[in-house]
Parts: structure tokens; C-alpha cells; sequence
């Protein structure tokens, strides 16, 4: 027996990453736990050193 294929429309969005991601600095050095601990931990930009980025998605 074959499987039923089930067309599904094709959904897509784009947001803003300026207001939906966050980049944060956690050591001084450029990668994870080179150099001195950053506590609390820096907000960041994209463009200077981070070593982590949270984005923020929301089912619609």
C-alpha cells in the first residue's frame, strides 16, 4: 500500500532581527570559556565579540 502524499501550502515570514535577537558576551576572550568570565554576562552587538545569541520566535 502507498502512502497518500498531502499537499501543504507553503508558509513563510521574516522578521526584524534588530528587535528579535540579543547577543551576549560571556568571556573576554573570542570563544567559550577562553579568557575571564564575564559575570554578569554583556549585552553585545553583532558586530563586537559574543559568544552566545538568543532569538525570539513566536508560532503564529
Amino acid at each position: 500500500m502507498l502512502a497518500r502524499r498531502v499537499e501543504k501550502p507553503l508558509t513563510t515570514q521574516c522578521y526584524c532581527r534588530k528587535d528579535q535577537q540579543e547577543y551576549w558576551q560571556y568571556w573576554k576572550g573570542d570563544h567559550w570559556t577562553v579568557e575571564e568570565q564575564i559575570l554578569p554576562p554583556r549585552r553585545a552587538d553583532a558586530r563586537s565579540r559574543h559568544q552566545l545569541t538568543c532569538i525570539l520566535m513566536r508560532k503564529g
